[in-house]
């Protein structure tokens, strides 16, 4: 029997588009109260006012992720605003790849900023929340749902860096997932695989024309198919933690 998510209270992250995005709204349908995050104030107001539409309930936090400072004055204010923290989501990400020894070390910075940097702040400022959630709510567990990627689970050449700090996205909710345990906070890992999104529209032009015969020919995920995976994690009973969903096309072999 799953887990009722009426009244919960959502932290996402990255909600601005795709996963994060397609998330905020399934959760908000599901009767959720969801607190989203992301870099671009005018696609924070649209999804704002696309949740309101069928009447879920909804706050926007605009900010970059990768300043701690930021993090935690978000982080609070969700809470706030929420009444507390039930869910976290922390999905905000950046892909660029390209060959490591032409690629611009602007780009390792930006996606260790992003994919570990920020990430681990979210989780560490979001932690006491979630403890004190699974301490008082009704269900005695609260949820922190990572998302990775499946390039934390096989090197792909041409993401060098991309795979590192996906490795190192997994490597620490491995460990957090142990350490939080005794907490009643369930840490769970989504890997998704080949996800039809704009995340690869940061990829310079000119890496985006080299061909990459293993990740075409194929139907893609939908950022939906990611946003389901992650309710049916967060709706198992105390009992039961989902620590790990790795989620790829069927057509998908890397």
């Amino acid at each position: 029997m799953a887990l009722n998510l009426v009244g919960s209270k959502v932290l996402i992250t990255g909600a601005t588009s795709g996963i994060g995005r397609e998330t905020a709204k399934l959760l908000a349908k599901s009767g959720c109260v969801v607190a989203i995050t992301g870099r671009r104030q005018a696609r924070l107001e649209e999804l704002e006012l696309e949740i309101k539409s069928f009447g879920g309930k909804v706050f926007s936090f605009c900010g970059d992720l990768v300043d701690p400072v930021t993090v935690r004055t978000i982080v609070s204010g969700a809470a706030d605003q929420l009444n507390g923290i039930d869910i976290c989501i922390n999905n905000a990400g950046l892909l660029l790849t390209g060959p490591f020894k032409d690629a611009p070390p602007e780009e390792f910075d930006r996606m260790i900023d992003i994919n570990l940097r920020g990430f681990i702040h979210v989780a560490h400022a979001v932690t006491p929340h979630l403890i004190e959630s699974a301490r008082s709510n009704e269900n005695g567990i609260s949820d922190l749902v990572n998302v990775a990627s499946a390039a934390g689970r096989r090197a792909v050449r041409n993401s060098a860096v991309y795979n590192a700090t996906k490795w190192g996205a997994i490597g620490f909710s491995d460990t957090l997932r142990m350490e939080l345990a005794s907490d009643s906070v369930r840490v769970g890992l989504i890997e998704p695989g080949s996800v039809n999104t704009e995340i690869q529209n940061q990829i310079r032009p000119e890496i985006r024309a080299i061909p990459r015969p293993e990740f075409s020919g194929y139907d893609k995920l939908e950022s939906l198919d990611i946003a389901e995976a992650i309710a049916f994690m967060v709706t198992r009973e105390r009992r039961a933690a989902v620590s790990e969903m790795l989620v790829r096309p069927s057509a998908q072999v890397t």
